[in-house]
């Protein structure tokens, strides 16, 4: 295995790795729940995005809930790269 191989322990190879991850990225099924809690005239979710978005690779652990993967619904979500 290549992790048997890496000269560095694992906990030094997590910190680079999260350096060069975000923590935090706009998946689909978060940018549709923010468009339509917009349609509806609530941009808080927009916000939300917006100011965690700044800082992907920081802990922000109030919003945690947005670095899990996305749920069932949002593994299949159809896009369109025309729009």
């Amino acid at each position: 295995m290549r992790c048997e191989k890496e000269a560095l322990k694992t906990p030094e190879r997590c910190e680079q790795m999260r350096k060069v991850n975000p923590k935090y990225i706009l998946r689909n099924y978060l940018a549709q729940q923010a468009i339509d809690k917009a349609e509806q005239g609530d941009f808080s979710l927009v916000h939300t995005l917006d100011e965690v978005l700044k800082t992907p690779y920081d802990e922000q652990p109030r919003y945690d809930y947005l670095a899990k993967l996305p749920p069932e619904w949002g593994k299949r979500m159809a896009i369109s790269c025309s729009s």
